[in-house]
């Protein structure tokens, strides 16, 4: 008997109903059935918004761990919101998942732009932390503009595109374990995962390139969503490399001007991180300038 009133147990029941629907339908068909469910979620969500979300839900826990590239780019192309309070994350980590063994592609870049756009307007803090994630991998996209086009990690960008296939591919790599968090420090997790990412490189091709790849501009320096999560990143595996190639690179990042010094705030973290790895004579010089120019990240620099 399904309750009359809508309680949690009338909420309950048509959950129930929902995967009960689904656990007769063939798993190769699933995918497309969420798709045609979303194709059809502006002309149906006036008088079936509850019904379709839970058969989506519904669907997507009867989805396998990992679809395939084409299935999770026509999943994201075609996933829609109202809110942005649930379910906004999930084809975006389907999608990484479904590309965790190969190259983005084209078609990614194109289904991660669609349903940027289609998030547009929505202010939900989710909503907002998945755009960061877009526009992170976007950044390895050469057909999508860099915004400002004079962001600091250009240089980075420019040379990434224009190196020979191995490497970059390599590379990408690197990139799939850019942090978008405000941690100011890498967790294990994090270093376990991105060393081997690192070590498939090699740390001295990493120096190498970063040493030619990242300009010190004059003047104001900008920073777009993507880029500076990106050079955060590669700061905290410049402390992997344990190298002394970059020490007359990266504490010139200190002292930029930034055109939005809160923006700039993760990258002096990664700083005092990268310092830790240094010997103590070299590292004691710049965390006292690193303090003393940036008080609000200073008091929370070891060493």
């Amino acid at each position: 008997m399904e309750p009359k009133e809508k309680s949690l147990g009338y909420i309950r029941s048509r959950e129930a109903w929902a995967h009960k629907l689904v656990s007769e339908i063939s798993a190769s068909r699933i995918p497309r059935l969420i798709v045609a469910l979303f194709d059809n979620y502006d002309g149906r969500k006036e008088d079936a918004f509850s019904e379709m979300m839970w058969l989506i839900n519904a669907l997507y826990s009867s989805l396998p761990q990992k679809v395939s590239r084409d299935d999770a780019c026509a999943i994201l192309s075609a996933t829609r919101h109202s809110c942005g309070h649930g379910g906004v994350v999930e084809p975006v980590n389907l999608a990484r998942i479904s590309f965790s063994d190969s190259s983005y592609t084209p078609e990614l870049f194109r289904a991660m732009r669609t349903y940027r756009d289609r998030l547009a307007g929505i202010s939900s803090s989710t909503a907002t932390d998945v755009r960061g994630e877009i526009a992170i991998i976007l950044w390895q996209d050469p057909q999508e503009p860099l915004r400002p086009g004079n962001c600091l990690s250009a240089g980075i960008r420019e040379s990434y595109f224009a190196a020979e296939n191995f490497r970059r591919e390599r590379w990408g790599r690197l990139l799939r374990h850019t942090d978008n968090t405000a941690r100011r420090r890498p967790d294990k997790k994090w270093v376990r995962e991105a060393g081997l990412a690192l070590n498939n490189l090699g740390t001295d091709a990493f120096a190498q390139d970063l040493a030619e790849w990242l300009k010190i501009p004059d003047g104001r320096v900008p920073l777009s969503t993507g880029g500076r999560h990106v050079l955060k990143t590669l700061i905290w595996y410049s402390a992997l490399t344990e190298t002394d190639r970059l020490d007359h690179l990266l504490p010139g990042l200190i002292d930029l001007q930034y055109a939005k010094p809160e923006a700039a705030v993760h990258l002096i973290y990664a700083i005092g991180y990268w310092l830790e790895s240094r010997p103590k004579e070299f590292g004691d010089e710049h965390r006292k300038r690193l303090r003393e120019k940036w008080p609000i990240a200073g008091s929370r620099i070891r060493g």
